[in-house]
């Protein structure tokens, strides 16, 4: 197979996965611009507009980064490479918490019922699913004296849960922006610019991830 070099392809991923990023906190700022705040608000109202970037930028786009970085950085000492990549986890994970925080206050805010429509329990599934796959790694990846008998069974669960935590949060952003209510035409031209570059940067994710011609030699 005549496949790119894998730096051109994560290079045009960033380049998706930024552009995305870029637009959804443009839409943000207009929507947080455009909010009309009175004495009377919840602060959880406003600090809402933030979910989506918060959420998408965690489980999408750090997502995606960490889950090709053993690829990327395919000659860097893999104790290091497993070092950043459970740091990006990290910092995935925690952005998708707060993003859910602010979604649950605003829901609790407005007396609205949580977690009822397939965004928000596509969303509630994909964090429970990411926050499992975080903390049975630990001992099973970082650990170096780990037996065998727990880093194979280990690898196949941090493998599918993996695929299942970025198809979950692709389905979750996709459906979040495809009803969202923006404050103004700006703000909504940005959400679905922002949705059209995360499609192609999973797109693209995927393609590294499942070509074998880009897996990481076994000696490294």
């Amino acid at each position: 197979m005549l496949e790119p070099p894998l730096l051109v392809t994560f290079a045009v991923a960033q380049v998706f996965g930024l552009l995305a990023v870029i637009f959804i906190i443009m839409a943000a700022v207009e929507d947080n611009n455009n909010t009309v705040v009175s004495p009377l608000v919840d602060n959880a109202i406003p600090r809402f507009v933030w979910h989506p970037v918060l959420m998408s930028i965690g489980l999408v786009y750090l997502f995606g980064c960490s889950a090709v970085i053993y690829r990327v950085l395919r000659f860097m000492e893999k104790l290091h490479a497993k070092i950043i990549h459970a740091g990006i986890h990290f910092t995935a994970l925690v952005l998708a918490l707060v993003g859910l925080t602010f979604a649950i206050q605003f829901k609790t805010a407005l007396n609205f019922q949580h977690f009822s429509s397939i965004h928000g329990l596509f969303g509630l599934i994909t964090v429970i699913l990411f926050a499992t796959q975080w903390l049975i790694s630990i001992p099973v990846f970082l650990w170096p004296k780990a037996p065998d008998k727990i880093r194979a069974p280990g690898m196949a669960v941090h493998i599918c849960l993996g695929i299942a935590v970025f198809l979950s949060a692709a389905v979750t952003t996709f459906t979040g922006l495809n009803s969202k209510s923006p404050a103004t035409k700006t703000s909504e031209a940005y959400y679905k610019t922002s949705a059209f570059f995360y499609i192609f940067y999973v797109f693209v994710i995927f393609f590294m991830v499942t070509l074998k011609e880009y897996k990481r030699p076994p000696d490294y």
